[in-house]
């Protein structure tokens, strides 16, 4: 039996077939796995890949914008002048250290560059703290200063009613005697309005600075009801507060 040769020709072209297999499955690609999404062969899909979404938030520390940084300082150096601008009682009551208390005592009694520069200089000292204990004082102060606006006006204009009520009543009854002042008992609503809301008043005296006005028009009498009227108002705020009980 004759042995089997071999030829190389044939050898060569096995392993080259073999190769344009191997070449065209690559050019195919493989399926993406069940646990692997569509953009990890962005190649396939035409889809780009999608970057984490942490990763620039852990790579770029956050970083205030210059105009922010601009607007909290203008907001920092109007609290310092409204600061400066208090009463030494409100500034007793302020809500931070006793070196900035100080500081802004101090500055009341600048003028000129001397105040600018210390303005400047308690605006840099709020930015190293946290001001936003003092923005709240400012604003409830600002509240009550409304507030005690207000009840001034409601004053003037209950004192004012009591007065034209009184001058009007004298004027029909025409009671006015230039000896002794008229006792007569003229109707007032607004007089009426102020017994029932303001304690502690004696009707009897309104009643007479009422008529001494009608009579004499003098400011004094008018003024002299407008204080009755506050005192009493000033009694009742304390009774309220000493009600509710101290605030925190």
């Amino acid at each position: 039996m004759l042995p089997m040769l071999s030829v190389p020709g044939c050898k060569r072209r096995k392993n080259s077939t073999v190769a344009q297999q191997q070449m065209a499955t690559k050019k195919k690609g493989k399926p993406p796995s069940a646990g692997q999404s569509g953009t990890a062969h962005g190649r396939n899909n035409g889809c780009l890949p999608q970057p984490c979404p942490h990763s620039e938030m852990t790579d770029q520390p956050y970083s205030i914008s210059r105009s922010e940084q601009k607007r909290r300082a203008r907001n920092l150096e109007k609290l310092a002048h409204e600061l400066c601008d208090l009463s030494n009682n409100d500034i007793r009551r302020l809500p931070c250290d006793e070196i900035l208390r100080q500081e802004i005592s101090d500055t009341r009694e600048l003028k000129g560059g001397a105040r600018k520069r210390q303005l400047k200089h308690i605006a840099k000292s709020l930015r190293q703290l946290n001001a936003d204990p003092l923005f709240e004082y400012l604003a409830k102060r600002k509240g009550s200063k409304l507030k005690e606006k207000k009840e001034f006006k409601l004053l003037e204009r209950l004192r004012d009613d009591i007065l034209n009520d009184a001058i009007y009543a004298f004027q029909q009854t025409e009671e006015v005697d230039d000896e002794e002042e008229p006792r007569s008992a003229w109707n007032s609503s607004a007089l009426s309005e102020a017994m029932a809301s303001l304690p502690g008043l004696d009707e009897q005296e309104l009643r007479s600075l009422a008529a001494r006005y009608a009579r004499t028009r003098k400011p004094a009498h008018s003024r002299e009801l407008f204080r009755i009227l506050k005192a009493s108002q000033e009694r009742l705020h304390f009774r309220q507060q000493r009600e509710s009980g101290p605030q925190p």
